[in-house]
């Protein structure tokens, strides 16, 4: 019949900036859509529409199952929610340091970019890996500068602890480049009492 339902949705992999904060310019809150992947799910009819509209907006439209949205959230919520968690415990580190709370805050998401743009070049072509893009002591095998970093978040012990298990999935990642007693001196600094 004309009425017929569609029940589905799309949504885009992206971070959204309520239009207010944007100061109501509907061009810099619809920029983080293009080039977003869209995650479309629903009936057959509800799929084509998601997909119209995750093309519309320069979007890259992915069908998605309701049995693995939430995995597809958690993933989403890992990047997007978690990095504010990181970057908020980064800055109570910086003010430890001395640093300004808005110089450090400048500075930290100057950082989180520039490590994005760093990953989008290294990691995005066929074949590479997250390895690729990753700057800093476990993927040098500084087992000696991990252990500082360590002593400086022990005022932080959940920010400690996320570091920690952070740090070993990154080992997870870079183990196999590394020489074998810095990956061993890595994996002896990362021990902590779960």
């Amino acid at each position: 019949a004309g009425g017929a339902r569609c029940l589905g949705s799309s949504h885009p992999l992206c971070a959204l900036l309520d239009p207010f904060a944007a100061g109501g310019d509907p061009e810099v809150v619809a920029r983080p859509l293009r080039g977003a992947l869209f995650a479309v799910a629903g009936d057959e009819r509800a799929q084509r529409v998601a997909t119209s509209f995750a093309l519309a907006c320069g979007g890259n439209p992915v069908v998605v199952g309701e049995e693995r949205r939430d995995a597809y959230h958690a993933a989403a919520a890992m990047v997007a929610n978690d990095l504010v968690a990181l970057l908020a415990s980064a800055e109570v580190l910086c003010e430890q340091a001395g640093l300004p709370r808005n110089a450090a805050r400048a500075g930290l998401l100057h950082l989180a970019d520039s490590s994005v743009r760093a990953l989008q070049v290294a990691a995005t072509p066929e074949g590479r890996s997250w390895a690729d893009g990753l700057t800093g002591a476990v993927g040098r095998g500084d087992a000696d500068t991990l252990k500082g970093h360590l002593v400086a978040l022990a005022g932080q012990p959940d920010a400690r602890g996320a570091h920690v298990r952070l740090s070993r999935i990154l080992l997870d990642l870079v183990a196999d480049r590394l020489a074998p007693k810095e990956a061993s001196n890595v994996r002896a600094a990362l021990k902590i009492d779960d």
